[in-house]
């Protein structure tokens, strides 16, 4: 915890089997970070993900690009 933050970061080791072009499957990975904070009395939870491609063989991991929006989650009025 930090600045009233709780941040959990997360790194998938090895790999898992992701649907790729076409139909056909690539082995992939991530890493993630969720940020829990209170904002106005309210939780918010942000998600950032960075995926990878993956060789299985050496586990090597390549960066794929691909620009992953960051996932926000606000907690809502009670009624």
């Amino acid at each position: 915890m930090a600045d009233g933050k709780l941040v959990w970061d997360e790194t998938l080791p090895g790999y898992t089997d992701l649907i790729g072009p076409r139909g056909g499957f690539k082995a992939g990975s991530w890493d993630s970070k969720s940020t829990f904070k209170v904002a106005d009395g309210k939780l918010v939870v942000e998600y950032e993900t960075k995926r990878f491609d993956v060789d299985p063989e050496p586990l090597k991991r390549t960066p794929t690009g691909d620009k992953v929006p960051v996932f926000v989650s606000k907690e809502v009025e009670g009624k």
